[in-house]
């Protein structure tokens, strides 16, 4: 009965495998169709992105050259940075032993900016004191006036000729010498007695004493001067008065080596300096009151 029973469901059973097979399939082609089309989506997905990997394969490259490139300078410039560093500290160095030395000659600079003022004030007074020597340098040349040997003689005896006031005469050798007509001692000694008759006051003080004996050679101007009323003396201390003085109206001095004797005046190389200053002159006068 079994058996009949299943030979009975044969075709059922057959018919349903085939139709599960036919729906099966249905479903599998659609399946099939599905998975391809999807697959015909991804193999183009994957196309699209090997593109894309390719291009990032190459951009990749191209960035990872780059980094190489820019790792190389980065090292080049960290070396150059280390470089810069050291000549960095090195200048800070320099300019600090710079800026030291600059303080030390901004300190030498003030204490030589004092030292130029003070020597600038000082050079202003000198410069005053040179101005002033200067002109009292011209002052003495103007007052005073060298007489060489013969050049003594006329000098002094134009200005006793011209003489108005005084005149002082303080004489080591005054040798008066009447038989000589070319001796010039006697033009000097007879211009004194002529300036006392002018009215002129003169006094002259003779050498005698000395301390190697007696001037006997100045008696005979002595005793003429005297004869004619001029104010003279001899000088009998046995200190020796060697100065050769003539001062003129307080005014004028001569003062040298000129003896009055032919040979001073003449002969010999002599040397006197006359001097206008009224200063000088009150100098020698009062020096002339203690002889």
């Amino acid at each position: 009965m079994v058996s009949l029973m299943n030979r009975e469901w044969i075709p059922f059973v057959v018919l349903f495998l085939t139709a599960g097979v036919v729906v099966g399939y249905a479903s599998s082609y659609e399946e099939i169709s599905r998975l391809q089309s999807e697959i015909s989506t991804m193999t183009t997905e994957f196309s699209d992105l090997n593109v894309v990997y390719e291009q990032l394969e190459d951009d990749y490259s191209s960035l990872n050259s780059t980094h190489n490139e820019l790792k190389a300078n980065c090292t080049l410039l960290q070396s150059e940075v280390l470089t810069l560093t050291t000549n960095y500290d090195n200048l800070n160095a320099t300019y600090s032993t710079l800026l030291g030395n600059y303080r030390q000659l901004e300190d030498a600079y003030e204490l030589l900016n004092g030292s130029y003022t003070s020597l600038n004030s000082s050079y202003s007074e000198l410069q005053m004191h040179y101005e002033e020597a200067t002109e009292r340098i011209a002052e003495l040349e103007q007052m005073v006036d060298v007489l060489l040997d013969r050049e003594y003689y006329q000098s002094v005896k134009d200005d006793m000729e011209n003489a108005s006031e005084t005149i002082l005469v303080a004489m080591y050798s005054m040798i008066y010498d009447p038989g000589d007509l070319d001796d010039w001692a006697n033009d000097l000694i007879r211009e004194l007695v002529n300036a006392k008759d002018r009215g002129v006051n003169v006094t002259v003080i003779i050498e005698n004493r000395t301390y190697f004996g007696y001037m006997n050679d100045n008696l005979e101007a002595y005793q003429y001067l005297s004869e004619n009323n001029v104010t003279v003396q001899l000088d009998n201390e046995d200190d020796t008065d060697h100065m050769k003085l003539v001062i003129i109206d307080d005014n004028i001095v001569y003062v040298g080596s000129h003896n009055w004797s032919e040979s001073g005046l003449y002969y010999n190389h002599e040397t006197s300096v006359k001097i206008v200053s009224e200063d000088i002159a009150e100098i020698f006068t009062a020096y002339f009151e203690t002889i």
